[in-house]
């Protein structure tokens, strides 16, 4: 898969512990649903993918804690995990993509990088480190 290339250092043996387990079923289930999103935001103008970016990051930093201990309320878990997916989905648009927890996404060739402008990148990377300090 060219959008999601396994790094060599990911999580390898049976997990140990309760936090390994955590982690490895958290890649696991990343390793599938961001490559859907990057399909499902393939054709979404630069702007929209900066938008949805700084919305999930948001939503991550508020209610992120949901992703490691179930939330009492039906579907925030979910809701929380598909923010963090999407989220990953719009990095992996950035130049380079994104490497996140043993894994490389990266949806836009490296001869596609001009279409995206530096003032771009720059201002969808402050929104996502502003979103995060405020939380």
């Amino acid at each position: 898969m060219p959008w999601a290339k396994e790094n060599q250092q990911a999580a390898t043996g049976p997990p140990n512990d309760e936090w390994s387990t955590k982690r490895v079923l958290l890649s696991s289930t990343l390793a599938i649903a961001v490559p859907l999103w990057i399909e499902r935001l393939r054709n979404a103008s630069w702007e929209h993918i900066l938008l949805r970016a700084r919305e999930c990051a948001q939503h991550v930093a508020e209610h992120g804690d949901n992703l490691l201990f179930r939330s009492k309320k039906k579907g925030e878990s979910a809701k929380a995990f598909n923010h963090l997916a999407e989220g990953i989905a719009c990095l992996a648009f950035a130049p380079g993509g994104v490497k996140l927890f043993g894994s490389h996404w990266e949806a836009i060739a490296a001869d596609d990088w001009p279409a995206r402008s530096k003032d771009a990148l720059t201002m969808f990377l402050k929104a996502a480190l502003e979103s995060l300090e405020r939380s």
